[in-house]
């Protein structure tokens, strides 16, 4: 969801540079977000704590 992020310090206030694959979240939880928003509701989006490095890899082999 972050996308290539080196050693920078990330919270949730981080800009996000999403790969391809999941390239399209960032506006759908921006809506979700505003839709709540709108409604009086409390929204929240919930990302899995995925990380994976320079073997390109989602999980080491």
């Amino acid at each position: 969801m972050l996308g290539a992020t080196d050693d920078a310090t990330l919270d949730e206030d981080a800009p996000t540079n999403a790969i391809a694959t999941v390239g399209y979240r960032p506006r759908i939880e921006q809506r979700v977000l505003a839709v709540g928003a709108d409604d009086d509701v409390r929204a929240v989006v919930v990302n899995p704590g995925t990380a994976y490095g320079q073997g390109g890899r989602i999980s080491p082999a």
